[in-house]
């Protein structure tokens, strides 16, 4: 008798270890205590109406962890960089800088880390102000661990003149 309740403390305590054990990277992700991406954003001060301007949205990413470059292996989710649609605002291409190439668990892999910006160029077909939204997603990992995809939103405020106006974008 005191065998079968020995093993059957061991069974719920392996599987409460377990379940903690699975639980814990997404508890330390985007959404818990620690923030790993941090987004801002920047535009051109001279968009005009119908002429190219950029838009740079910044990642701040936190020490000790990278997470995916936007090509990346198969099985691991790429950051993506989403720019919501604006009537009056059109996104030409999206420029994604070239990812460090890390050894990681026997696997190389293309990361970011540290503070990386990614450049949206755009077009405006009428002068105004436009919320501009912006979702990043992406793959988080520290060195023992990589953690659930998370997504980091934020909204900013895209100002453009006339022909010869004046562009500025700043976060909400």
């Amino acid at each position: 008798m005191n065998q079968i309740r020995f093993g059957t403390a061991f069974v719920l305590a392996f599987l409460v270890a377990t379940h903690l054990c699975a639980t814990a990277p997404a508890a330390r992700g985007q959404g818990g205590a620690t923030k790993i991406v941090t987004v801002t954003a920047t535009a051109s001060q001279n968009a005009a109406v119908g002429k190219p301007f950029d838009v740079t949205v910044s990642l701040a990413i936190a020490s000790t962890y990278h997470i995916q470059g936007n090509a990346t292996k198969e099985g691991y989710v790429p950051t993506v960089i989403t720019l919501g649609a604006i009537p009056g605002l059109k996104i030409v291409k999206i420029t994604y800088p070239k990812a460090t190439e890390q050894s990681i668990a026997g696997d190389t892999l293309p990361v970011y880390e540290g503070n990386v910006a990614v450049k949206a160029q755009m077009v405006a077909a009428k002068a105004g102000k436009f919320r501009l939204p912006i979702t990043v997603r992406y793959q988080a990992c520290d060195d023992r661990a990589c953690f659930p995809p998370a997504s980091v939103t934020s909204t900013a405020l895209v100002v453009v003149g006339g022909k010869t106006g004046a562009s500025k974008l700043s976060a909400l």
